[in-house]
């Protein structure tokens, strides 16, 4: 007899048409709650579906107990006699920063790897009711645009997810009726995370404030967004530039024809394209403003460094100057930073454990660093380099786009350059030396 949640995740299955009779298909399973569930009733459902399953583990090298947790997943694994994949890292631990995203695309590329060489044709990752909540408020706390507020697809390629209409709390019983233990990773509990306050602060009090309802509630968010999104794709499309050259332009009389919340909608997918990062709808909605009053020549600094300026008929997008903040002082074991005060700053000696960390080496005791953006005639001394070079040579030098760099702060000691956050640390400072000092500094920019 099959248990509740395993008629539920049968259902969705069967109607959502994940998975086909006869598939092979591959478990992602960190060993935590919601990915051991998910294997777990996907075994228990794999004959009335038809299917085969294998299992993929990340050892990601990050943390001192991820082989014990390997090595408890293949345990788990071999008892329900599937096949074992078992993946490491040898690089992410080397990274200054930016480690989430880079595991999260090395982990989608081992995937693909096995899908291709193996007869798996999906893989099932955990993503669960909760993770869909915490999507959408992360997209409405960066200020997403009305017709982007869909959380995750239940398909998505190759990737399926089962479980995003169950939440946490019902797996976790779930695993408790089975006799199922599961490892808990530390970091899913760190603070520095916007992700984590959202998901044990932010989340419960609007569940609470809502009655219990609050998932509900974003969910119907969701679908009204879905169907606005597939209402806007019904307006024509304004004239604009070739996304692959440049300069960018949109034509005004092209926005002026549209609906005001169509022309603002495609007024956003047009920055999104030629310059990815969040756009702040107040921006979006002055611009069309500026546009109505028929001044033929403005210009107007959105968010991470663009700017969109009116030339007669068209509205060209480029890079504008990067924004410049009133500055605070921080504190911490004898060193001092200052750093703009609109960044979160966190930084100390001890090991590098949290994903958005840049590990910087032999900061004497007590120095005094500054956060700031980069000036005419910086220099920076790559590890692999001989001599310093100019900052801005070097990130061009990089294939970091010119928008980008203007919202790469600098970390400055005595007037010289020795990281640019959050990818790269000078020569010197890379890793440890005769001083032995290790700094680990962080921060989110706004």
């Amino acid at each position: 007899m099959l248990h509740p949640l395993e008629r539920t995740v049968l259902k969705t299955v069967r109607s959502r048409r994940l998975a086909g009779s006869g598939d092979v298909g591959l478990v992602a399973v960190s060993g935590g709650a919601d990915s051991m569930a998910l294997l777990h009733l996907l075994h228990a459902l794999r004959e009335r579906l038809s299917i085969g399953l294998e299992v993929v583990h990340f050892d990601h090298g990050l943390r001192e107990a991820s082989g014990r947790e390997a090595a408890r997943v293949e345990e788990q694994t071999e008892a329900l006699g599937l096949q074992f994949h078992l993946r490491r890292s040898t690089t992410l631990r080397d990274r200054k920063a930016g480690v989430q995203a880079a595991a999260r695309a090395w982990r989608q590329e081992e995937c693909r790897r096995l899908l291709a060489e193996g007869e798996c044709r999906w893989v099932a990752t955990a993503h669960q009711r909760d993770d869909q909540s915490e999507t959408i408020l992360l997209k409405l706390l960066r200020g997403c645009h009305l017709d982007q507020l869909q959380g995750m697809a239940w398909r998505d390629g190759p990737f399926i997810r089962p479980l995003l209409d169950v939440n946490h709390e019902t797996l976790m019983v779930y695993l408790k009726e089975r006799g199922v233990d599961w490892s808990e990773d530390p970091s899913n509990r760190d603070p520095h995370y916007k992700r984590n306050r959202v998901r044990h602060e932010l989340l419960p009090l609007l569940d609470e404030l809502a009655g219990g309802g609050a998932a509900r509630r974003l969910e119907s968010l969701a679908v009204q967004s879905e169907e606005l999104h597939d209402l806007l794709d019904g307006f024509p499309v304004p004239e604009q530039s070739a996304p692959e050259k440049g300069p960018h332009w949109i034509s005004v009389s092209g926005l002026e024809q549209l609906p005001p919340l169509a022309a603002t909608t495609a007024l956003h997918r047009f920055v999104q394209e030629r310059m990815p990062g969040e756009v702040a709808f107040g921006g979006l909605h002055q611009a069309m403003g500026l546009i109505r009053s028929r001044n033929p020549a403005w210009r107007l600094d959105l968010s991470l460094g663009r700017r969109i300026s009116r030339r007669g008929p068209r509205l060209v997008l480029e890079t504008g100057e990067a924004p410049t903040w009133e500055t605070l002082v921080h504190e911490v074991e004898g060193w001092r930073i200052e750093a703009p005060g609109a960044f979160q700053v966190h930084f100390h000696s001890g090991a590098c454990e949290t994903m958005d960390t840049m590990a910087l080496y032999n900061i004497p005791a007590g120095a005094s660093l500054q956060v700031r953006q980069r000036k005419d005639g910086d220099r920076f001394h790559p590890p692999w380099k001989n001599a310093p070079v100019k900052v801005k040579d070097f990130l061009r030098d990089q294939h970091i786009d010119l928008w980008e760099r203007n919202r790469m702060p600098c970390l400055v000691l005595n007037g010289q350059v020795i990281a640019i956050y959050p990818r790269f640390v000078a020569r010197g400072f890379d890793r440890p030396g005769p001083a032995g000092n290790r700094l680990c500094v962080g921060f989110t920019i706004p």
